[in-house]
């Protein structure tokens, strides 16, 4: 123990040193505003949508958000057959199902949110242009349910293929979403009883994703996630105190 609090301890040192003073950035929003299609835009404001979903979001009433754009639906989907704005539309009110999901208890039943966020999910892979901040964004709400449903092995192969599937050239929050979906996957890993598995996953994150904004997150991840002397062994090694 005393071992581990000292190697802990130095790797934090050294980490931050080597760091210098190099500009940390926080993703404040909770929730980014994706840039959504014209005719979505238009009959949102025909529908005096627009101003209201502002007003409520400021409020915190997303129930109201949810109700409204649910009711609008059926209405947008007889008018615009094009799958990318339809997709949109439906994107919009996502985001309050999932706040719902967690806030009232019994809003929405699991499997009803899973086989929501899977349909979503799955559309977007079949979007383009693709839209990497919309589409990591869905899976992160995913993985979180699929975590509290305790569907580790979905999770793991998702986390997986997203890592396999993009670089370290992406905007700051997808990014953030991105570290959130690795950090998702090394908590199924743990919960499943593969420690080790998790342990490689992650410190192939690092590697990966090394000299970005979730840089320091991962390594923090890889410290606290590190729980015997042979990987506190290969952390000491790889940052060289």
């Amino acid at each position: 123990m005393v071992y581990r609090s000292y190697l802990v301890f130095i790797l934090l040192c050294l980490f931050v040193s080597c760091k210098g003073k190099k500009e940390r950035v926080i993703i404040k929003e909770n929730y980014i505003q994706i840039v959504l299609p014209e005719s979505v835009k238009k009959f949102l404001k025909e529908k005096n949508l627009e101003q209201e979903i502002f007003v409520r979001k400021l409020a915190l009433d997303y129930e109201t958000i949810y109700k409204k754009l649910k009711k609008f639906r059926k209405e947008f989907y007889e008018r615009e057959k094009d799958e990318w704005a339809r997709f949109f539309y439906d994107y919009t009110y996502t985001h309050p199902m999932i706040i719902l999901y967690h806030k009232k208890k019994n809003y929405f039943k699991d499997e009803e949110i899973l086989n929501w966020l899977k349909n979503m999910t799955e559309r977007a892979e079949k979007m383009k242009p693709e839209v990497p901040v919309t589409k990591l964004l869905l899976y992160m709400y995913y993985m979180g349910i699929l975590l509290k449903n305790e569907k580790y092995n979905e999770m793991i192969d998702i986390g997986h293929r997203l890592l396999e599937e993009y670089e370290d050239k992406l905007n700051k929050a997808t990014l953030f979403y991105l570290g959130s979906i690795i950090n998702y996957t090394v908590q199924a890993f743990e919960k499943s009883g593969r420690h080790k598995e998790g342990f490689d996953f992650l410190l192939k994150a690092y590697e990966k994703f090394k000299d970005t904004e979730i840089e320091k997150n991962l390594f923090f991840q890889l410290v606290k996630t590190a729980k015997d002397s042979n990987e506190y062994e290969i952390l000491k090694n790889k940052f060289k105190y």
